[in-house]
Formats: structure tokens, sequence, C-alpha cells
């Protein structure tokens, strides 16, 4: 998904319902920046730059095409250290 919205960026479409999605669910992202605290390093970064990048569409300071590869990036981030430290349901 990343390597296509590099090659080929988000149709106009997707970029409006980007933002609106984005607007509709930041404050949830936020509140749960304070959840992610209580977790790894890298969760906590990874979600705060999550919740920067969804509040930069939402408020327009953001192409949402690179604001999409990054809150990708940091989702894969984020899953990758709750799998290298086993902290998902069923990891024991």
């Amino acid at each position: 998904l990343i390597n296509h919205i590099e090659e080929k960026g988000l149709a106009e479409n997707l970029v409006i319902q980007v933002q609106m999605y984005c607007k509709s669910e930041c404050q949830i992202i936020n509140n749960l920046i304070p959840v992610s605290s209580e977790l790894e390093n890298d969760h906590f970064k990874s979600w705060v730059r999550i919740a920067y990048y969804m509040n930069a569409v939402a408020n327009g300071q953001e192409k949402a095409s690179v604001a999409m590869i990054k809150i990708l990036e940091n989702i894969k981030r984020f899953d990758k250290e709750s799998h290298d430290k086993k902290l998902y349901v069923g990891a024991n």
C-alpha cells in the first residue's frame, strides 16, 4: 500500500475521505496517547506520530498522501513492537 501511494498518489475522492476520517477520528487517537505511554517507548513514539499526522491532515497542514505514508509506517512500527515484545492477545 505504501509503495502504491508513493508511486501513484491518492485519488482526489480518497484524499477527501482521508481528510473527513481524520477530522472525525483524530480526537480518539489523541485520547489514546496516554495509554500508549504505558506500553513500550516505540509504541508511544509511533502513536504520537500517528496522532500528529492525523491532526495535520484534519487541519490541512499536511498533504494527505504524505501523511498516509507516515501513518502506515508508524502503524507498522507499532505492530512490530507489539510482536517483538509479545504484547498481543494469544502471545503466551
